[in-house]
């Protein structure tokens, strides 16, 4: 991206990444005005000379700390981090329109955040970013992360779908949505993509809320809090006509009934389409997250030892019968019942491939060796890269789609592979050549990854 010599909200970026931090507010990482600053208005020259020395100290103080925060190792410098390997994928298409989601262990490691696509040689265009920090960062560390997320989408010409939080947690959502909105600010609208409010609030109600929680989401918080984060948003100069999105999983457009959505006590999600349809908002965009590798549907062969035609219908994206297409297919004809329209706004927020198994696979794949392999991972992958978004039968193609993910992280306390790094501090892609090409036993005997027939070292 074209570098910004000036931070829009508090401080002055030079092209070498150095700053001058304006002010630091209380309840804020970033200061829209720089109230301390001397004003020579004072009636005695003495007090006029007594807090220019308090400024010019507490503003070399503030200098000196963020140095210090961004400076020799640490993992707030932007490097032009990408990982290395011997494999290599050639087939790309649509690049421009596709991206990668930041997980919660990259977050760990923002200055390795890949410059360009694990085993390719083309440069990521877009990111996704759940939310603006972490839940147990001060704000020197959420500081230090926006700068350097922003610095990174400067010079490399990215734009960045920004995530904010909703929970059961009023106040912790107004903080984070506080942190989200001087991280957009940082960035700049024309390195932001869009604005999504919410993730896969339709599973809250298994992920240990209460039913109280639950009952307020549905019954007003969730379009109460998206339209007041709307509002602020059109505020913003220049962030006027920013899509806004709030991202649910695969699973509301399946066995919904007589809505085109799930509506239920524990997700009602068509009320929550229709409400916002009716606020008349222009730049709202529909977001799924697709999991084949997750469908309760898939089976074994009929030999009871392969899942061939498991893992073929799960890694394509060229045929309509191709489950990532198939799920694609269903939600544009769900969306033309809600609105009537063949052509609504449509992201995929996120889709993607475990090697080895994720913990959270459950059913007859567990037992498959094949299924959450290098080699399949590979073949789900490189056929991603190549998909030009294009879903047959006249439907119209998602805007973006989001890969998921950087780097292994954990669901919930439960460990995930769908890395394409494996963790922080890893100089090597995930798929190598000997991980492509290993052989690997028909069936797997345990879902232990530590003793598992995937590690392939």
């Amino acid at each position: 991206m074209d570098s910004r010599s000036t931070n829009q909200i508090g401080g002055t970026l030079g092209t070498d990444g150095s700053r001058t931090v304006a002010f630091v507010r209380e309840n804020s990482v970033y200061g829209h005005d720089a109230e301390w600053l001397p004003r020579c208005r004072c009636k005695a020259k003495v007090s006029c000379w007594i807090k220019l020395i308090m400024s010019i100290g507490l503003s070399t103080v503030l200098c000196w700390y963020w140095n210090t925060v961004d400076s020799g190792d640490s993992d707030f410098t932007p490097s032009g981090y990408t990982c290395a390997s011997d494999f290599e994928i050639s087939k790309l298409d649509s690049m421009d329109l596709k991206g990668m989601t930041v997980d919660d262990a990259t977050f760990g490691c923002p200055n390795e955040i890949p410059v360009h696509w694990p085993n390719t040689k083309q440069k990521v265009k877009l990111l996704r970013l759940f939310r603006s920090s972490q839940l147990d960062w001060d704000q020197a560390r959420i500081f230090g992360f926006a700068t350097s997320l922003s610095q990174h989408a400067a010079l490399h010409n990215l734009r960045v779908l920004v995530g904010t939080q909703i929970t059961c947690n009023e106040q912790e959502d107004d903080a984070d949505w506080t942190q989200t909105m001087d991280l957009l600010q940082m960035l700049g609208a024309d390195h932001v993509l869009g604005v999504a409010v919410g993730n896969e609030l339709d599973l809250l109600h298994q992920n240990g809320a209460s039913p109280e929680c639950i009952r307020n989401l549905w019954g007003g918080y969730l379009v109460r809090k998206v339209q007041s984060r709307m509002q602020a948003l059109r505020a913003l100069q220049g962030f006027e006509n920013i899509p806004v999105t709030s991202v649910f999983t695969g699973g509301v457009i399946w066995d919904s009934g007589k809505t085109p959505y799930v509506d239920t006590k524990n997700a009602s999600v068509n009320t929550f389409f229709k409400e916002i349809r009716e606020s008349g908002e222009k730049h709202w965009v529909f977001t799924f997250n697709f999991y084949p590798y997750f469908d309760p549907t898939l089976k074994m062969d009929l030999d009871g030892k392969h899942c061939t035609n498991a893992i073929s219908s799960c890694s394509c994206f060229d045929k309509t019968t191709c489950l990532n297409l198939v799920q694609i297919i269903q939600a544009r004809k769900k969306l033309k019942r809600l609105t009537g329209n063949d052509d609504d706004r449509f992201w995929i927020g996120e889709l993607g491939w475990s090697a080895p198994a994720a913990d959270t696979l459950s059913g007859p794949m567990m037992s498959c060796a094949a299924f959450s392999s290098y080699p399949t991972l590979r073949d789900y992958y490189a056929n991603f890269l190549k998909w030009d978004l294009d879903v047959g039968r006249n439907y119209a193609p998602p805007e973006h789609v989001f890969y998921f993910t950087m780097r292994d992280s954990s669901n919930f306390g439960k460990k995930e592979y769908f890395g394409l790094i494996e963790t922080c501090g890893s100089s090597q892609c995930k798929l190598t050549n000997e991980r492509v090409t290993a052989t690997l036993p028909v069936r797997s005997n345990t879902t232990d990854h530590k003793a598992s027939v995937f590690e392939i070292a």
